[in-house]
């Protein structure tokens, strides 16, 4: 590509904001997917190839899934490539590098990497038994995991979050799921048609796609930053093939050339790309993307913390925890942590439960608590509003701070109906 669609890919929603700032530990992946590409388009790819998917594979799944897509593509370029005498470039891509046989030894040594890094990325993401976010497996039939599969390619490539204060993992036709789906179907068979000169490109697109696809449907299904995958794919499918595809010009009636579509349609891509992740960075520097820093401060500003602390729900608990620098009460697990913990004692409550949690913890104290909760809680006689924090991008990270006065539990025993 050229230095201008370079650039724009580097500041495009997903390198530039989501995968920098946001969702980092997918910045990994990004990196050796990236690294991948080049030895795959290098003279001598066998060891750095091998060494970039095996590591590849140790980042995520969406990680194993690309290595693997990377290594089918790469191995039918290396295949198309036997059939012209060595040395000879490819007349359809003249940047592409001259085909050279590989060295056994560096072959061995580049297979023995891949697979050994591909082994151990299989081990280390299976998760613990009980961990919460591990879903089940789905074989049976599901029209709308199905649909939401199907968004997918819509959702990565054609990039459109909502124009609103919470536009994280949200896309301006999310009000019409089925006009997505059909979308979806759209933009990957556009995305067939634009890689269709090259068959490496092909080869990684449709294996990267049918493993997102397969892997969305019967286990995960995930948010933007997942679906992400899918342009990082078409991405490295465009690299293997060596760039914009340019097939051979033909002549229609009259001596008019078929108008190249695939450069203007891929720039339109990368500035529409480049303009949500504008959006985006501009949204985050005039907003907070969570609260947990300014509810830290107002918890020490009015004296909170000068009392035990229950954090719920846990897990955007945990930012005000670490914020705080101590440990706030886990009501669903019942101890003082600053992480939480993705095992199935970490669960939903409902608000009594959470109440009788918190007025437990009180009895046993015996003193006031306060409770940092990032929802509104009913007007319980045992409670004191102290303030709230609102206004972050992600909504689930606004807090509201209460005191829970030990004095007043005896009286409001009856209502309360937890026994204390």
């Amino acid at each position: 590509l050229g230095r201008r669609e370079r650039a724009l890919v580097v500041l495009g929603y997903f390198p530039f904001y989501e995968y920098a700032v946001i969702s980092r530990h997918y910045a990994a992946g990004v990196l050796l997917l990236w690294l991948a590409c080049v030895a795959a388009r290098s003279r001598r790819p066998a060891l750095g190839l091998g060494a970039a998917l095996g590591l590849l594979c140790q980042t995520t799944v969406y990680g194993a899934i690309l290595a693997v897509a990377v290594a089918g593509g790469w191995l039918v370029d290396r295949w198309l490539r036997r059939a012209r005498a060595p040395g000879v470039s490819n007349p359809a891509c003249p940047d592409d590098p001259p085909s050279l046989p590989l060295p056994r030894l560096e072959a061995v040594a580049g297979l023995a990497l891949a697979v050994g890094g591909a082994v151990a990325g299989l081990l280390q993401l299976i998760p613990a038994a009980g961990t919460s976010f591990a879903q089940g497996w789905r074989f049976a039939w599901q029209p709308g995991v199905a649909e939401r599969v199907l968004q997918m390619p819509l959702r990565a490539l054609v990039l459109l979050p909502r124009p609103e204060l919470h536009f994280w993992n949200t896309h301006l036709l999310d009000q019409w799921p089925g006009v997505q789906a059909i979308g979806g179907v759209a933009v990957l068979s556009g995305a067939v048609a634009f890689l269709w000169p090259h068959k490496a490109s092909l080869t990684t697109l449709l294996i990267g796609a049918t493993g997102l696809g397969l892997f969305g449907y019967i286990k995960f299904i995930g948010a933007l930053r997942h679906d992400g995958h899918w342009w990082l794919l078409f991405l490295a499918a465009l690299w293997l093939g060596g760039g914009l595809p340019t097939p051979e010009p033909r002549r229609l009636a009259g001596g008019m050339q078929p108008r190249r579509w695939r450069a203007p349609v891929f720039l339109a891509l990368l500035v529409l790309h480049c303009a949500a992740g504008a959006f985006a960075s501009a949204m985050d520097l005039a907003h907070p993307f969570s609260n947990a820093a300014r509810t830290a401060a107002l918890v020490r500003a009015v004296g909170l913390d000068r009392f035990p602390l229950v954090g719920y729900r846990e897990p955007p608990a945990a930012s005000v925890a670490l914020a705080l620098g101590r440990p706030l009460y886990s009501p669903s697990r019942g101890l003082f942590t600053t992480h939480p913990d993705w095992g199935p004692e970490q669960r939903e409550l409902t608000l009594q439960e959470l109440r009788c949690a918190s007025r437990a913890l009180s009895a046993r104290e015996g003193r006031d608590v306060g409770l940092v909760v990032n929802r509104a809680l009913p007007a319980w006689r045992e409670l004191a509003p102290v303030g709230a924090v609102l206004g972050a991008i992600q909504s689930s990270e606004d807090y509201h701070l209460y005191r829970l006065l030990h004095a007043r539990l005896q009286a409001t025993a009856p209502a309360a109906r937890c026994g204390i």
